[in-house]
C-alpha cells in the first residue's frame, strides 16, 4: 500500500501521472473541508466517482483509498464521508510513531474493556461473578440479581444487551448483522508483517473475490508478537457487514484466498526467474502473476481452530462513527412499571467498525450519561482520601520494577 509521499516518489510502478494525482489529492485531503468547492458537487455522489472524475485516479489507486486507507465497507460510500476516514489515516502520521495505526497487545479491543475494569477496582468496584440481573425498581433503586441477593444501586445500572433481564421491554433493536470468521493458524505469517511489527489489515475490496462480494472483507491479522496467541501461530479476524448465505461465502472465500496468499508468499519462490529485462532488480510482474497462477503449495495451512458466528447489533453500518448512533442505546424510560429492565442504561454491542472509533465512541456516551459530560472522560484521577497512602506514578512504577513480584493471581478469574 502506498500511502506516504516518500513511497509514492520511490514506487517505480506508478507512471508520473499518477504520482501527480496522488499528490495533488493527499494535500487536498489533509485540509478537504476548507474546499467546499471541490467536494460539494460530489456530496451525493460516491467517493469512487469523485476520486476517478476530479482527480483522474486509477481503480487500484482508488481502491486503495477506499478500503486500505479509508477502511470503508463498500465503494458506494458517499464523498463526504469517505473525506473523513481518509484523512483520519494521513493525520495520524507521526502522533505514535512513524505510522498512523496502532494496537493494543495482550487482547485487541478487548484490553480496553480490561483497562477500564482494572482501573474501576483501583477505584473501588467490586465485582460479582457468575451473576445476572433479573430486575430493577428505579424509584427505590433496588435491583435483584439472579442468586436471589438485593443490592441498592447509587447511581445508575449499565447492562450489555445480551444480560438483559427475562422480560425485558426496552433492550435497544438488535437489527444489524456482521458475520464474523476467526481463524487460529500454525503459522507466523511473518510476510504479511514490516520489520519489527506483529499485525496487518488485509482487506478484499469489492468484487475482488470469487464469490462477487458486494462489501469489503476486513481481517486484522495478530501475529505472535502481540502476546495474543502461542509463538509460532497467528489469528486471523475476519468480518463482513454483508448478511445471509453470501456473507458466509464472502468469508470463506477471503479465506481461501489468504491461505492461498500465505502459502505462495512463504514458499521458496527463486526471484532470479522473475527480474524485470532491465535488470534493475524490480519484479516482472508478468512472470510473477503468471507463477502464482501455476503455484501449487506443497503444503497445507493447519488450523488450530475456525470459528464462524454472526453478531447481531444496534448500531448502524455508517460511513463514520457519530455519538448519535449510540445514544440511542442511553435512552431510558420510566412508563411500564413492570418492566424488568425499567430505568436500566443499555450499552451497544460491537460495531462493524474495526477501529478502536467504535468501542471509544461507546464508552464516552455511556460516560457522558453517567457524568454529564465527557469533557474529562480521558482523564485518571483516583483520589485517596488517606493522603499518607498514596504513592506516586513514578514511586509506583520504581516499585513494582523493584519487587520481582509475579502476577496478580486472581486476575484470571475476572469475568467481564
Amino acid at each position: 500500500m502506498t500511502s506516504t509521499k516518500q513511497d509514492i516518489f520511490t514506487n517505480q510502478t506508478l507512471s508520473l501521472v499518477t504520482k501527480r494525482s496522488l499528490m495533488k489529492f493527499i494535500k487536498f485531503a489533509l485540509d478537504w473541508e476548507a474546499h467546499p468547492e471541490i467536494w460539494e458537487p460530489y456530496k451525493k455522489k460516491s467517493i469512487e466517482t469523485f476520486l476517478s472524475e476530479h482527480f483522474k485516479l486509477e481503480k487500484t489507486q482508488i481502491f486503495e483509498l477506499i478500503f486500505s486507507i479509508g477502511l470503508c465497507n463498500n465503494n458506494e460510500i458517499q464523498t463526504p464521508e469517505a473525506l473523513l476516514r481518509i484523512k483520519r489515516y494521513l493525520v495520524s502520521f507521526d502522533v505514535y510513531g512513524n505510522f498512523p495505526v496502532m494496537y493494543s497487545k495482550y487482547g485487541g479491543a478487548g484490553e480496553i474493556s480490561q483497562g477500564f475494569c482494572r482501573s474501576a477496582a483501583v477505584a473501588g468496584t467490586t465485582y460479582k461473578l457468575n451473576t445476572r440481573l433479573v430486575s430493577f425498581d428505579p424509584k427505590t433503586k433496588i435491583a435483584q440479581l439472579s442468586d436471589d441477593s438485593k443490592i441498592h444501586v447509587n447511581e445508575q445500572i449499565i447492562i450489555s444487551p445480551s444480560q438483559a433481564p427475562t422480560g425485558s421491554k426496552f433492550k435497544p433493536k438488535q437489527q444489524y448483522q456482521i458475520q464474523r470468521l476467526t481463524a487460529v493458524v500454525k503459522k507466523e505469517c511473518t510476510q504479511w508483517f514490516q520489520d519489527g511489527e506483529s499485525a496487518a489489515i488485509v482487506v478484499f475490496p469489492t468484487g475482488s473475490l470469487d464469490s462477487n462480494n458486494k462489501h469489503a472483507v476486513q481481517a486484522i491479522i495478530m501475529g505472535d508478537g502481540t502476546g495474543i496467541t502461542a509463538k509460532g501461530t497467528c489469528v486471523w479476524y475476519m468480518s463482513t457487514i454483508e448478511t445471509g448465505d453470501q456473507g458466509r461465502k464472502d468469508l470463506e472465500a477471503a479465506l481461501q484466498n489468504m491461505e492461498n496468499s500465505i502459502l505462495r508468499e512463504s514458499s521458496d519462490l527463486d526471484t532470479q526467474d522473475f527480474l524485470d529485462d532491465t535488470h534493475t532488480g524490480a519484479l516482472n510482474s508478468v512472470k510473477l502473476g503468471q507463477s502464482f497462477r501455476d503455484f501449487v503449495p506443497k503444503e497445507k495451512i493447519q488450523y488450530l481452530l475456525k470459528f464462524y458466528y454472526v453478531q447481531m447489533t444496534s448500531i448502524p453500518h455508517a460511513g463514520v462513527v457519530v455519538p448519535e448512533q449510540y445514544r440511542k442505546n442511553s435512552i431510558y424510560v420510566e412508563e411500564d412499571v413492570d418492566a424488568p429492565d425499567r430505568g436500566v442504561i443499555y450499552s451497544s454491542l460491537p460495531s462493524s467498525e474495526i477501529s478502536y472509533d467504535g468501542v471509544i465512541t461507546a464508552a464516552k456516551v455511556l460516560y457522558e450519561k453517567i457524568v454529564g459530560s465527557d469533557d474529562d472522560f480521558f482523564d485518571v484521577d483516583f483520589e485517596d482520601d488517606e493522603d499518607d497512602s498514596s504513592i506516586s506514578a513514578a514511586n509506583l512504577d520504581s516499585a513494582i520494577a523493584d519487587s520481582g513480584a509475579g502476577p496478580v493471581e486472581f486476575a484470571d478469574d475476572m469475568e467481564l
